[in-house]
């Protein structure tokens, strides 16, 4: 049985930790990880966690949108995305670099930039 208190918005713990308008891409993990600019972010009662809505970017530079199902959601961006499994990067400079072997590793063509996360924040 579900309680009230349950279904209540929650207040953030964190602060946010992307803003409208910046770069992001996926965590430094992937090879080929996906580049976004971010739309907007917020929290997501639900989830517990802060989220985004992210317009998606091609290694070349053309404005994907959206690439899962839209299920009746919007199109042109990725809507509702987790923030932890994403990073920080400068503006890319497209079209991204390839390496010499000619796959498509465009990671390398990416700066990510470190968060510093002060006492206060955590």
């Amino acid at each position: 049985m579900t309680t009230v208190s349950a279904l209540r918005p929650t207040t953030p713990t964190t602060v946010a930790p992307f803003s409208e308008g910046q770069w992001a891409a996926e965590n430094q993990d992937f090879e080929h990880p996906e580049i976004a600019h971010i739309k907007t972010v917020y929290w997501d009662d639900i989830a517990h966690e802060w989220v985004m809505d992210l317009v998606l970017y091609s290694p070349d530079g053309d404005r994907i949108g959206r690439k899962s199902p839209r299920m009746g959601g919007p199109s042109g961006f990725e809507p509702c995305v987790p923030c932890q499994s994403w990073s920080l990067i400068r503006k890319p400079e497209f079209p991204l670099g390839r390496d010499r072997t000619g796959f498509r590793d465009w990671k390398s063509s990416l700066e990510y930039i470190e968060r510093h996360v002060s006492a206060d924040s955590e």
